[in-house]
């Protein structure tokens, strides 16, 4: 049975908590003991709770933790989007292209997965790899060859775009809590990502029946959060068609 995914970036800070509250209430009861990684993982979730609890309270959300969500989503799809490029030319049956390919995978690879990484770390990362492409002369052939420079055009706006909103909203409100409140959101999504990559790694390899039980039930959440995202988003297009 496949595990049906959630981009939690997408929630509210308040619907996030909530939803991790809630799917790590669903695997306790079903007995995380399954597996020992399970328990593992599920206590590493849940100690990000009171800690978003306490952040959370000292700032409410606003316009801005969304923008920086979304601007984070682009950088993110522009990087996993290159290295996906890259490695499919690696493995061109032209050599040339296959090496150019292989040389850009590695550029992107050495920084481990560029996309987990907090806010400020894959801003950092993300220049290093920007100046890398504009100085490395290896490199930057390579990015020509396979015509890939407007990915990398696309990479270095969305950065600067997130690096400039979020730089602003901590000048706006002299607040390093709310700061740490995004990097705190991302570390439980990816904690949270974690935790469901171990049970669907476990089940597919145990023909025992109480994982069928608790996917079920873990399915039933994210469908039920994918039924509110699907009505917002709604919501926000009629009202947008009614200005």
């Amino acid at each position: 049975m496949i595990l049906s995914r959630l981009d939690l970036r997408a929630l509210l800070g308040n619907e996030m908590l909530q939803f991790i509250t809630q799917g790590i209430s669903i695997v306790k009861n079903e007995d995380p003991k399954l597996v020992p990684n399970i328990a593992a993982n599920c206590d590493k979730v849940e100690t990000f709770i009171p800690l978003l609890q306490e952040l959370m309270s000292k700032d409410a959300q606003s316009e801005w933790t969304e923008k920086i969500v979304a601007t984070d989503a682009l950088r993110d799809q522009c990087i996993i989007g290159i290295k996906e490029v890259a490695s499919g030319f690696s493995r061109h049956y032209v050599p040339a292209k296959a090496s150019a390919g292989a040389i850009v995978l590695r550029a992107i690879e050495k920084h481990g997965n560029i996309a987990d990484k907090t806010y400020n770390a894959e801003s950092a990362v993300i220049d290093e790899v920007l100046m890398e492409a504009n100085n490395v002369v290896e490199l930057k052939n390579a990015i020509t060859q396979l015509g890939i420079t407007d990915w990398f055009a696309e990479l270095k706006k969305s950065n600067d775009a997130f690096n400039t909103i979020y730089i602003e909203r901590v000048k706006e409100r002299g607040n390093q809590p709310q700061a740490r409140v995004v990097d705190k959101r991302k570390e439980a999504s990816n904690a949270y990502k974690k935790l469901m990559d171990t049970i669907q790694s476990a089940a597919n390899l145990s023909d025992n029946g109480a994982y069928d039980v608790l996917i079920t039930n873990l399915n039933e959440l994210v469908s039920k959060y994918k039924t509110l995202l699907a009505k917002r988003k709604a919501a926000k297009k009629e009202k947008g068609e009614q200005k």
